[in-house]
């Protein structure tokens, strides 16, 4: 089995984006990053915990794209992306197709595309 590193060569963007799932969105605004990021540690810390933060640190929707290819020899391959840590939900979006995995902690998801 052959793997190749997914961490390079992210977008992100903290908060909402309406169509951010559709491929041909316009993300090149959206800040440049590399993983591991946790985007709630950026935010300030609270003295006590609410409906507005978990752990003392800001809560809400943020944004993560990657744009890839999947070569043309791939075409009757397996292929996988996995994610080593995922807090709360996500939705993984491949072209139209959307993925709805849920959890409350960091877990480790394999995800066949």
């Amino acid at each position: 089995m052959r793997k190749n590193s997914f961490d390079f060569g992210w977008k992100f963007f903290k908060g909402d984006a309406v169509g951010a799932q559709q491929p041909g969105f316009a993300d090149e605004t959206w800040r440049d990053l590399d993983l591991p990021h946790d985007w709630s540690i950026e935010g300030p810390f609270s003295k006590t915990p609410g409906s507005e933060t978990s752990g003392h640190l800001p809560t809400g929707i943020g944004w993560y794209r990657k744009h890839f290819l999947i070569p043309e020899g791939y075409q009757d391959k397996k292929v996988a992306v996995e994610f080593d840590g995922v807090y709360q939900n996500i939705e993984l979006y491949k072209a139209v197709y959307q993925y709805n995995l849920e959890s409350v902690s960091s877990l480790f998801y394999t995800v066949n595309i």
